[in-house]
Formats: structure tokens, sequence, C-alpha cells
């Protein structure tokens, strides 16, 4: 027995490899340099030039749904569907330090299908907690809440 996923009902936090993100340098290359004097004695003068190193992460994937049926409801909320929509955010596992953190800013999943035991609502299979979701970023996930006390058998 499966319970039936609803409007609000959460993914399982997914993980995300696109992540892109720099962390400050103040020693990012070295500038080598010769300095002389007036009177023919040399020196290393070299110094550091600052800059951003360029750093591959990941970041932690939530979803809620956003049921789309408008007259099926299961305890006052809307059922869920194969197809319909997951609302993501994301938290970056970055360092404190990191700037431009790039592709951490959320979208949109969907969910991937519905039950096996064939019931539908308004001709989609209707989704249960367990039923896959495909986040924005390429990966997977699955509901993991839903109604508390309607099952699909």
């Amino acid at each position: 027995m499966s319970l039936v996923a609803c409007n609000g009902s959460n993914t399982n936090d997914s993980t995300a490899t696109d992540i892109t993100y720099q962390v400050y340098n103040p020693q990012k290359t070295w500038y080598d340099r010769t300095c002389s004097d007036s009177e023919g004695n040399t020196w290393d003068c070299g110094y550091w030039i600052p800059g951003y190193d360029d750093y591959d992460g990941t970041s932690t994937v939530r979803g809620t749904v956003s049921a789309s049926i408008a007259n099926v409801y299961v305890n006052g909320k809307k059922i869920a569907r194969q197809n319909d929509s997951v609302t993501e955010t994301e938290q970056a596992n970055v360092p404190g330090n990191a700037v431009n953190i790039r592709n951490a800013d959320g979208g949109t999943g969907r969910v991937s299908n519905g039950n096996s035991s064939r019931v539908y609502a308004g001709g989609v299979l209707v989704a249960v907690v367990g039923s896959s979701v495909t986040t924005h970023a390429g990966g997977s996930t699955t509901i993991k809440d839903g109604s508390t006390n309607v099952y699909i058998t």
C-alpha cells in the first residue's frame, strides 16, 4: 500500500553537482621580477598577484510538489499526479568565503511516475509517496510524504 501524494508533499533531499564558485586567493600568481640599482646590484623583487581560484561544488536540492488538478482532493488538498511540477530550492554546499556562486538558484522539477496500481485522476496516474521526481538539475529523488490516511493498494 502506498500513501497518496498531494499538493505540498515534499521530496527527499538530493544532490546537484553543477555548482561552480570562486574563492579569493591573495597569492594567486607569482610575478617574477629582478630589480637592480645604479651600482649594478640585482635582486629578486617578485611579488604575488591576488585573484580568484575556480571550484566545482554541490548543492542540496529540496522540493515541494505543486499539484495541478483542480477537482480531486485528499483531506482537503489537491492530489499529485505524474508530470506535476515540483518547486525546488537549493542550498549550495560551499565554503563560507565562496563568491560568484553559480547554478544554485533552484528551479522546477517534475513528478516522473505515478502509482503502479494504475489509479488515475483526470486520465493521469496518481502520484504516491515514493514516486520518482526528476530534478531541475537532472538528478532524481522521490516524494517523501503525502496523505497520512489515504492509500492506493
